[in-house]
């Protein structure tokens, strides 16, 4: 018994050496803190594929939606995407729909009720301040956050561009 025991020690001796350590890019990843830009396109991100998880039947039998959250540096927005991938082109009416009812979806999680912002700015632009601060503390940020969160659903064809904060949308060829 006492053999074996001593054997298991070495074992694991031996196993422990073995062990990778992450190289420089990873270190560097590990120590990078995430800003509260970061975590609120994460928060959105989270929110808006919510939207859809919970209520897949949502946009009917439609082909696969992809939907991610993202800052283009270009144009200084926030770009809420859903990317449709089809092996056949999406009709300009059926995008029409598609779109609508995705916008409805994403406007109404953001705090958007007929047109009607319910709150001084949208629940998206609350993700990004601080967690816990109340809405009577939001920044002049939020606000400006809100110019910046933009819809945009694409085909390989056609594209449905629209303010989340506003009204209307277009459908172009791409």
């Amino acid at each position: 018994m006492k053999k074996l025991m001593i054997l298991a020690s070495l074992l694991s001796m031996l196993t422990s050496a073995a062990e990778a350590e992450p190289g420089p890019s990873v270190e560097r990843l590990m120590s990078e803190p995430m800003s509260l830009f970061s975590f609120g396109l994460y928060r959105t991100e989270l929110s808006v594929r919510d939207i859809f998880e919970r209520a897949p039947g949502l946009l009917g039998e439609s082909p696969h939606i992809f939907f991610h959250v993202n800052y283009d540096w270009d144009q200084d927005k926030i770009i809420i995407s859903a990317n449709i991938l089809s092996a056949s082109e999406v009709s300009r009416n059926e995008m029409k729909r598609l779109c609508e009812t995705a916008l409805g979806a994403i406007r109404e999680d953001a705090g958007i009720v007929y047109g009607t912002m319910i709150g001084k700015t949208t629940i998206y632009a609350e993700y990004f301040t601080p967690l816990g601060f109340s809405r009577s503390s939001i920044t002049a940020a939020a606000a400006e956050i809100d110019g910046m969160l933009f819809f945009q659903m694409r085909t390989k064809e056609l594209s449905c561009d629209a303010p989340v904060v506003g009204d209307g949308y277009a459908i172009t060829k791409r």
